[in-house]
């Protein structure tokens, strides 16, 4: 590429004149605050992701006392730490300072990428994997299961909360903030609804339903009422692990005498259905809420359920699209908060349970269009 120059140099003397950009971005990477702003224009910006008061505090939290300090952000006030980094920009002549702060939380796939990141930052002093084997158990007892636990319940409060809302005429997207409805890609994302959902015109083509077909839809939200997919030829199952969008959805299909195979209120890791029991499957909306550890124990369970051959197609947030962070803004703000997973990891693990067909990485959402092995 043309437009590409990468440059060997130090975070701390920048091999570059003086004036030269109009942008820099840095990454939890060290840096002289007074030499970027020597290298950038007059008006030019200055973006920073770098660590808050809160990352990795799990690891704090179990050896307090061999942090390598200077890959935590230990501020000197706790309760007004906003006020101290931005007085240390300020010494360098920087204005205009805003400070975003977004609350994540961290899920592990396991003892072992725990272990790494502790040993790749460094995040602690004189770390031993063998000696430091039982501390490093316990982070994953408490932060994969724990943190799951509680990220289910968010996610079922927030959509319980949409079917009361709608029985009171009351519509969540109309109380948006004016900072979301603002964000870059707000109102791609709205009208790309109907291409992202589950009765999009390309997972109906490629899942071919016909008769006979026992289709399951899995995380089925409102789907069935919404996009009558009981219409599609196959017979519908839908399992949720919303309670009052299950009832909700039994109860359209008692009053619109609908045949379908049956609604249960479940998780996915947990289906209630014999062995290569589906033909078809969707699973819209669904993973961007689930940990690694979890992702990959409903992939075996789908695996599980689905006979040999059938299709399958699945989703997940596409970190490389440019709306992605406002999508995520918007799910938090809905009581929805997603789990970024990286691409690579998630086709590693489809991968040895499912054929990969396509890929659309077009939109804020990667779609999947799979097969399953077994």
């Amino acid at each position: 590429m043309v437009n590409i120059e990468l440059v060997q140099g130090d975070g701390l003397e920048l091999p570059f004149q003086s004036s030269k950009f109009d942008i820099v971005i840095n990454r939890l990477a060290d840096y002289s605050l007074a030499d970027v702003h020597r290298i950038l224009k007059k008006g030019g910006y200055f973006i920073e992701y770098g660590l808050g008061p809160d990352s990795d505090r799990e690891i704090v939290e179990f050896f307090p006392d061999r942090c390598e300090e200077e890959n935590f952000f230990f501020p000197e006030d706790p309760n007004n730490w906003k006020k101290e980094v931005k007085e240390k920009i300020t010494q360098f002549a920087f204005c205009n300072i805003k400070i975003e702060d977004y609350k994540c939380k961290d899920y592990y796939k396991d003892k072992e990428e725990i272990m790494d990141l502790i040993e790749m930052v460094p995040l602690l002093k004189d770390f031993n994997r063998e000696k430091d084997s039982e501390k490093i158990n316990k982070i994953v007892k408490k932060y994969t299961k724990e943190n799951m636990d509680k990220q289910l319940e968010r996610i079922r409060k927030a959509y319980d909360l949409t079917v009361e809302q709608y029985k009171k005429g009351i519509n969540s997207f109309d109380e948006i903030p004016e900072e979301i409805r603002n964000s870059s890609g707000f109102k791609d994302i709205i009208a790309d609804k109907g291409k992202l959902n589950s009765s999009a015109p390309d997972i109906k083509e490629y899942l071919n339903p016909e008769h006979r077909m026992r289709f399951l839809d899995a995380g089925c939200c409102a789907n069935l009422a919404n996009y009558r997919l009981d219409k599609w030829g196959s017979t519908y199952y839908g399992v949720d692990i919303a309670p009052a969008l299950i009832n909700a959805m039994k109860d359209f299909v008692k009053h619109n005498q609908i045949s379908i195979g049956g609604l249960c209120e479940k998780e996915i890791t947990k289906l209630p259905f014999d062995d290569s029991f589906f033909d078809i499957a969707a699973v819209i909306g669904v993973l961007e809420y689930c940990s690694f550890g979890y992702t990959k124990a409903a992939l075996s369970e789908l695996n599980r359920v689905l006979k040999i051959q059938s299709k399958m197609v699945l989703d997940i947030p596409n970190l490389e699209h440019p709306h992605v962070n406002t999508m995520f803004k918007l799910e938090e703000y809905l009581g929805r908060p997603n789990i970024p997973k990286s691409r690579s990891a998630f086709e590693q693990i489809l991968g040895s349970l499912f054929l990969v067909k396509r890929v659309d990485d077009s939109r804020v959402m990667l779609k999947y269009f799979v097969k399953t092995i077994k």
